[in-house]
């Protein structure tokens, strides 16, 4: 796909495995409490978010259209209401539940990855950009080790529908 679908927007976005001995105390931060249902046989999410300080929940349904680069893919996502969230939860699919952690670091907000459901043995951060190009200029923590930006296995569906 080299147009991007109308209405949607283009995510810039790379994802490290990360270092766990190396990994800082994120105590201090707040937690996300992240809950993916990804309808199978789609590129289509389902996603609750539970924020720890405030309690403040947001719902969203999220479309991806496939990687237009290594680092970029056009996506689309709607906000629903709580009705409308239990409405489209009602349908089958592959469930990804994670704490996820916005960790400062050179300018940059790196989200910190602990998955829950399923449990993994790994760890991810990932960082959003406006650019490709302000992407590849990201000064890393020393906790991040391989780049797995193209490696298909780390993205939530293939988590969450056991496909790792």
């Amino acid at each position: 796909m080299t147009d991007r679908p109308k209405y949607s927007l283009t995510e810039f976005e790379r994802r490290w495995l990360v270092e766990k001995k190396l990994l800082p105390d994120l105590s201090e931060l707040e937690e996300t409490i992240i809950t993916d249902k990804y309808f199978p046989g789609t590129r289509t999410r389902l996603r609750e978010m539970i924020r720890s300080i405030s309690g403040e929940k947001i719902f969203k349904l999220t479309k991806k259209y496939g990687k237009v680069s290594g680092m970029s893919e056009p996506l689309t996502t709607i906000y629903l209401s709580e009705e409308e969230y239990s409405l489209f939860n009602s349908n089958e699919g592959y469930i990804l539940k994670k704490s996820f952690y916005r960790y400062p670091y050179s300018g940059t907000g790196f989200l910190i990855e602990i998955f829950k459901i399923p449990e993994t043995e790994f760890i991810l951060a990932e960082a959003e950009a406006s650019s490709e190009e302000e992407l590849t200029k990201l000064v890393l923590p020393d906790f991040i080790s391989e780049e797995v930006t193209q490696d298909k296995r780390y993205e939530g569906y293939s988590i969450a529908s056991g496909k790792f």
